[in-house]
């Protein structure tokens, strides 16, 4: 009896404990206010390391469960974190949304629109705009904005020093010298150094430390400004978390090549914050006599505060302070190679290039405060101050024994009719103690300040209706301080003979007031949107000469010049959706760039047309766009960077007109429930051509005929990649072409002295998820090793990187 009821005891309570462990949880994740599931999301339950990652449908599954309460928490890159209790008692099918981390206020932001979740493109973006999401920036694993842009069709990228430290970006063939054409933010702040009164951006947001990417084409830029004609791009910094995290990530190849970020933020209470740091450098790839190094080192830093009222409050306020510093040095050159001496080792560098040497310092603040009246109505109100100074020490001209002097931009350009001088920069001659090699100090401080308000409101009626309007008042400056010094050369090692006095090589302020204003209507009858939109820019720029004479600015020979500009930049945008899966767009709008100070200088004027369709069905995204800008005034710059001088003087280029299409698709391939294979393709045809005859004092143009194309403008770019994603494991491969393009204004075929040639590159990533915490990192930069041209301006052949392995870590908390 005993022995029976014993069994019967022990076969009830193990039949009962099998039951209580064969409780399974499955859920499905998507994205906040969408039905589009999202995949690699990371479900921890009970925080401890049993795991699981969702699949491409956002499925996830636990089985062997016991029955009780339990917690689960949902992590994802660029996603807010959930956690939330559950009961089980049996079976349990559970149902997550998550919310990207960038949407602090719905409305206020261009980002809460983006709804892409990190995996396909949109139908609710506006018409031309992309997005990059956290997620994919994290699996391209890049610090160079140029790889990251590749995605994106329209995009005009000229390579330079093969890390991005300063990238050439145009947008519809605008032109792409230093970004000089287009809007450049990072969280809807003007970005450049000086974005009225000197627009070359020697200065850009630090790449590896940001957390998406928006770039906006079309007629719904004009909402940015100043620049409208090609369009914004919006750097959008880490947000601060909404609970605990940390984040550490490391990388290590080839050339010493480096970089790491470290984060960590949280909330308590009613504060928020988040620190963070993002410091990279390379050894370089380039090679001098001297052995020395011909790379970089950036730190960056940045600090986030973050209040907001009670939840229990009336009226929902905020108040967020930002604060960032960076410091670079970078031995960077503009002295390329002549066609000869590339064609022997593209990566050697002139021994006259041996003291060439940038020094950067960056500071930015922001106060932002959010307050929400109403669920119609958001203003967000913006105060900025951004300082920078740089100091790029370079060869600027060589003299032969006898003081005959020539620009390094002529001396590249003819060698042959230069021997002496490219013997002495090449350190094949030496020049005792005579100075030979004029160094130029380009010593510059800049800053940007302003305030900006806008405000979102949205309708209560019948129809769709949205209005943003907003205002910005702005002041920036540049302060030029130049000066030369001499040097002499002798076995290929540069010695200081003659130091130059600060302030007489240029010696001047540049300064810009500018008061904006913007108004965009969104309105939808059934399946049509129309959006209009109108904004209004007046700008005043001046320029303080004191000349060379007067380095202690007294005043004694002071010259003052000044232009102003009032404009009113209209736009309109139509949407017409021919069901849920597939739109058509277009859009017309006003072109617009402030004029720089001097008097005969007009503003850049143009006309910009859209007419695209674009979809999204079935696990792929499709986009086709053609648009045409015509230009009654295109400006030119006379920037060192594109072969000039390096006054930085704006001047009339007349008419010309730009045309292209834009082709985007994204796809994946099911191979069964736990892998995929993504695909993506973006192209860009572009044809830019001046439609007037000028004579240029700009070296970079010179005497321009109608009908000659501009130049570092490829006609045909293509990027397409190919991954392999599993839940633990996702690897791509990425393939871009480029187009042979011109390096000066012309018709007719190419040659070596006025062309690059086109190129080819592949590139590969790899992620693999070793626990909920940890992943190995891979990179290989130009895995087939081309030796390939970026540049030949301003002044000789520059090289794009070779062959870079990168390993790395990743550790989230």
């Amino acid at each position: 009896m005993f022995n029976k009821a014993f069994i019967f005891t022990a076969v009830a309570c193990l039949t009962a404990f099998t039951i209580q462990a064969q409780n399974t949880i499955t859920g499905k994740v998507t994205l906040n206010n969408s039905e589009q599931p999202l995949s690699e999301v990371v479900v921890i339950l009970d925080n401890s390391n049993v795991y699981d990652i969702t699949n491409l449908d956002g499925v996830f599954m636990f089985e062997d469960i016991s029955a009780g309460n339990h917690t689960i928490t949902l992590t994802s890159i660029g996603f807010k974190t959930v956690t939330e209790s559950i009961e089980i008692s049996n079976n349990l099918a559970l149902d997550f949304t998550m919310e990207e981390e960038i949407v602090d206020i719905p409305g206020v932001t261009i980002s809460t629109v983006s709804t892409t979740g990190g995996m396909l493109g949109s139908l609710e973006l506006p018409p031309s705009t992309n997005y990059i999401s956290a997620k994919e920036l994290a699996q391209i694993n890049t610090t160079d904005i140029n790889k990251a842009l590749l995605n994106i069709p329209g995009v005009n990228l000229q390579e330079e020093d093969g890390f991005g430290l300063r990238p050439n970006i145009g947008l519809r063939g605008t032109g792409s010298e230093r970004s000089s054409k287009i809007t450049v933010m990072e969280d809807e702040v003007l970005a450049a150094p000086a974005p009225y009164a000197a627009p070359s951006a020697y200065y850009f947001p630090t790449m590896g430390r940001m957390s998406g990417i928006e770039v906006r084409k079309g007629s719904s830029q004009i909402e940015y400004g100043p620049f409208t004609t090609g369009g914004v791009i919006n750097l959008i910094s880490t947000p601060i978390p909404t609970s605990f995290k940390a984040n550490l990530r490391g990388n290590y190849g080839d050339f010493s090549n480096r970089n790491f970020l470290g984060n960590v933020g949280g909330k308590v209470g009613q504060f928020s914050y988040l620190v963070e740091t993002f410091q990279y450098g390379s050894n370089g790839f380039k090679n001098l006599p001297n052995n020395a190094d011909t790379g970089f080192g950036k730190q960056d830093y940045l600090a986030k505060v973050k209040w907001e009222n009670a939840a229990s409050a009336k009226t929902y306020h905020s108040l967020q302070f930002k604060a960032g510093i960076a410091f670079e040095e970078s031995d960077e050159t503009y002295l390329g190679l002549s066609q000869a001496d590339f064609e022997a080792n593209a990566f050697n560098r002139y021994a006259g290039s041996q003291s060439d040497h940038m020094d950067t310092d960056h500071q930015q603040f922001a106060l932002t405060h959010v307050v929400k009246p109403s669920e119609h109505l958001v203003i967000k109100t913006t105060g900025y101050s951004n300082n920078f100074a740089r100091n790029w020490y370079k060869l600027d001209k060589v003299n032969s024994l006898t003081g005959e002097q020539v620009s390094i931009a002529s001396l590249l350009a003819n060698p042959s009719n230069f021997t002496e001088q490219f013997d002495l920069v090449a350190g094949a001659l030496n020049s005792g103690t005579t100075s030979v090699l004029d160094v130029k100090a380009n010593n510059r401080e800049y800053y940007s300040r302003g305030v900006q308000t806008k405000a979102n409101i949205s309708f209560n009626s019948d129809l769709d209706q949205n209005l943003v309007l907003g205002v910005r008042y702005h002041t920036d400056q540049m302060d030029r301080f130049q000066w030369v010094d001499g040097y002499s050369i002798n076995d290929s090692v540069m010695r200081l003979e003659h130091a130059g006095v600060q302030g007489t090589e240029s010696n001047r302020l540049e300064n810009a007031q500018a008061f904006s204003a913007y108004a965009n209507y969104d309105v939808t009858f059934n399946q049509l949107t129309i959006s209009p939109g109108v904004r209004y820019e007046d700008v005043t720029v001046e320029r303080e000469n004191f000349g060379t004479a007067d380095p202690e600015r007294i005043g004694t020979d002071l010259s003052i010049r000044e232009n102003s500009e009032q404009v009113v930049i209209p736009g309109v945008g139509l949407q017409y959706a021919l069901n849920d899966a597939h739109q058509l767009f277009a859009g017309v709008h006003r072109g617009f760039a402030p004029p720089g100070s001097t008097p005969e200088t007009e503003a850049e004027s143009s006309v910009n047309y859209e007419l695209g369709y674009r979809m999204l069905q079935n696990n792929t995204f499709f986009s086709a766009a053609a648009f045409y800008n015509d230009y009654s005034n295109l400006l030119g710059s006379d920037v060192a960077a594109a072969g000039g001088s390096g006054e930085g003087d704006l001047f009339n280029g007349g008419a010309a007109r730009t045309f292209g299409i834009e082709l985007a698709g994204q796809t994946n391939f099911i191979v069964n429930e736990q892998l995929y294979l993504p695909v993506n393709l973006a192209y860009t045809y572009t044809n830019a051509a001046f439609q007037s005859s000028f004579e240029s004092d700009f070296d970079g143009w010179g005497d321009v005929v109608e009908g000659d194309e501009l130049p570092y403008l490829a006609p045909h770019q293509l990027n397409a990649s190919v991954g392999l994603q599993a839940k633990k494991f996702g690897g791509f491969i990425r393939g871009n072409f480029i187009d042979d393009m011109r390096t000066a204004p012309g018709q007719g075929a190419l040659t070596p002295d006025n062309s690059i040639d086109g190129r080819f590159l592949l590139n590969a990533d790899l992620n693999i998820v070793l626990n909920k915490h940890f992943s190995v990192l891979g990179n290989v930069n130009n895995i087939l090793d081309e030796v390939y041209a970026v540049s030949q301006r301003p002044s000789g052949l520059r090289p794009g990187m070779p062959r870079a392995f990168t390993v790395g870590i990743d550790a989230s908390f």
